[in-house]
């Protein structure tokens, strides 16, 4: 794969390999870029490109208004190989907040468990800025790192995810069978 030092680039990919992608598992042309942009992401991190990795087809990254988009509180239109699919929505009392039309829906990961799919969703909302704090402190949580804090001294802490994203690998292997 085209690359550069720090790691895969997409649109190389893209130039480089489209057509083929395309061609070889009956893409559409969103799709295909999409690949190209899992891919780099996959191999992003210097570590992960000394190893080779799987793409597991129960698993799907989304755009969102691209791949996928609300229609309504209770469906959502998602593009398939087929063409764009609707699906009917369930969530739970804690995911309807989100859907309160306050909050901006981003990325999204479709995955296939048993037969049933699942739509993880990334939300974004703005907040009031306080204006009048004595320490404040920013928190951001992800998935190497479960969060990194840093105050306005710029001292920052690390807390790593090693091994609850160990624990996640497990129980979803539990889940899944898989």
């Amino acid at each position: 794969f085209p690359s550069h030092d720090k790691g895969y680039n997409s649109t190389k990919l893209h130039y480089a390999l489209y057509q083929t992608i395309r061609k070889q598992f009956g893409l559409k042309a969103q799709m295909t870029c999409s690949v190209f942009r899992q891919v780099a992401a996959t191999y992003h991190d210097k570590k992960h490109q000394k190893s080779k990795h799987t793409f597991d087809a129960r698993s799907m990254a989304l755009q969102y208004k691209k791949d996928w988009c609300f229609k309504g509180p209770n469906k959502v239109s998602i593009n398939t190989i087929e063409g764009r699919k609707l699906f009917d929505l369930k969530y739970g009392t804690q995911q309807a907040k989100y859907m309160d039309g306050t909050w901006e829906a981003g990325a999204a990961t479709v995955t296939d468990r048993k037969g049933i799919l699942y739509l993880q969703v990334s939300f974004a909302k703005e907040v009031p800025e306080i204006v009048h704090a004595d320490n404040i402190v920013g928190v951001d949580l992800g998935q190497n790192h479960l969060a990194v804090a840093t105050n306005k001294e710029d001292k920052t802490l690390f807390v790593k995810g090693g091994s609850v994203k160990n624990c996640h690998r497990q129980m979803r292997s539990i889940v899944t069978g898989n």
